[in-house]
């Protein structure tokens, strides 16, 4: 699969995901901008963990930047990131940080585009935030299955067919099977 991009000399900005203790975060580095930051949806949670590994990323990336972009390489490495506050945040969702990440990946535009906070298009940590993130996992789990690099999209648009031609009631019924199985798996201990 190909991005687009043959070098990362046409890159203005570039998002690293992270995976620590089973939470997703971002930490984005802002080329045009000169900025890094690291942004979560979890306020204030594990922030010394958060800051050394995003240091630790910071090394990595200059690294990289030292040997293949040397004129860049000075004006990310004095730089220390900084996580961000978005009023979005929240204290008690502990099962939605890919889906926020997904979402800060798709909509964060950098300092260089803007000084105002960004729109992500989510409400604060309420019931209307819940519901917003419900849209959002379809979105994106549409996305990615009826991708074209989707090895199994084939077998998707066949369910989709099947479901389509399902009677109301059947189809409500798979969606409170499917929601069960959901609930299900979020609830089970690992």
């Amino acid at each position: 699969m190909t991005t687009g991009f043959e070098t990362i000399r046409k890159v203005d900005m570039l998002f690293i995901p992270i995976l620590q203790n089973k939470h997703y975060y971002i930490v984005c580095f802002d080329f045009k901008g000169e900025d890094i930051k690291i942004i979560d949806n979890m306020k204030g949670k594990a922030k010394a963990q958060k800051m050394a590994r995003a240091k630790r990323v910071k090394e990595i990336v200059c690294d990289y930047l030292e040997v293949e972009y040397p004129t860049m390489h000075p004006k990310m490495s004095p730089l220390e990131p900084e996580i961000m506050k978005m009023s979005w945040q929240t204290e008690k969702n502990f099962v939605d940080c890919g889906v926020f990440a997904m979402r800060h990946m798709e909509t964060y535009t950098g300092k260089h585009v803007s000084k105002k906070e960004w729109d992500s298009g989510l409400s604060k940590e309420s019931p209307e935030q819940d519901k917003e993130l419900v849209e959002l996992r379809y979105k994106y789990l549409s996305k990615i299955l009826l991708s074209d690099i989707n090895l199994a999209k084939g077998e998707m648009m066949e369910l989709l067919e099947k479901y389509e031609k399902m009677e109301p009631e059947k189809k409500e019924e798979c969606k409170k099977n499917a929601e069960k199985k959901i609930n299900d798996r979020l609830n089970k201990k690992y």
